[in-house]
């Protein structure tokens, strides 16, 4: 089934279902996860290494792309700061 969009693109309906993030229980997340997690603002979840980095990772919507409901996915280093290669980032998985 054929339509448009907010900006006149024609879109395929079937493809074009909303979705809702769903929010992660950070209770169950943290009985694995080498750092501690904590939920932030939009949808994110943020940890602070051994070395002192905060990290914040998440889904972000992207206001930009023109299907409705569209995200990106984005691992931010929150404080800028040089980490060296560490393990436990890896095992931290908030997704």
């Amino acid at each position: 089934m054929a339509g448009t969009d907010r900006s006149g693109v024609k879109t395929n309906k079937r493809f074009c279902k909303q979705q809702i993030m769903n929010e992660l229980n950070i209770d169950r997340l943290n009985l694995t996860s080498p750092y501690t997690l904590w939920r932030t603002e939009n949808n994110s979840y943020g940890f602070r290494t051994n070395y002192g980095v905060i990290y914040r990772v998440g889904f972000y919507k992207n206001e930009l792309i023109w299907a409705d409901n569209s995200y990106e996915f984005g691992i931010n280093n929150e404080n800028h700061k040089t980490s060296p290669n560490d393990n436990k980032v890896k095992g931290t998985k908030p997704i």
